[in-house]
């Protein structure tokens, strides 16, 4: 199982990805697809890390969500930061999965809202996650 410090590396490499690719698609849509396809994984690797701090692991994307929606965010519906939790995560895996899936070609505007997205999850996340996470969080959410 990775550690925290292995997924943070993971979400640096995410980002110098991102970066090398912006440099040099200058203004166009050149490998947005891809871009997508990081920052989503920008955000698992950035949630595994945390994860990973208690000894936790989600073998899948359906069990990190399922920890995410049944031990975070549905508890604590009524809480503004916690539905924008879920909502940054679903808008980046929705346009991770049409950029795999449907042979879509995301914007350059789409992918700069998508970036931004990622920021909040990850400026949320680093707050309210360790509040939810201990050994067994991941199982206990099945």
């Amino acid at each position: 199982m990775p550690t925290r410090s292995e997924h943070e590396a993971k979400v640096t490499e995410n980002d110098k990805f991102i970066s090398f690719i912006k440099a040099k698609r200058s203004d166009t849509d050149d490998y947005n697809s891809w871009v997508a396809v990081v920052l989503f994984y920008k955000i698992v690797h950035f949630t595994e890390a945390l994860l990973a701090e208690a000894g936790e692991h989600s073998a899948s994307h359906t069990e990190r969500e399922t920890f995410l929606t049944n031990k975070v965010v549905l508890p604590n519906r009524g809480k503004n930061d916690y539905k924008n939790l879920w909502k940054y995560y679903a808008s980046a895996k929705y346009l991770c999965n049409r950029s795999r899936y449907c042979c879509m070609y995301p914007t350059c505007q789409e992918i700069e809202t998508e970036n931004e997205c990622v920021t909040q999850y990850i400026r949320i996340a680093s707050c309210l996650l360790p509040k939810h996470i201990k050994p067994g969080c991941i199982a206990e959410s099945k």
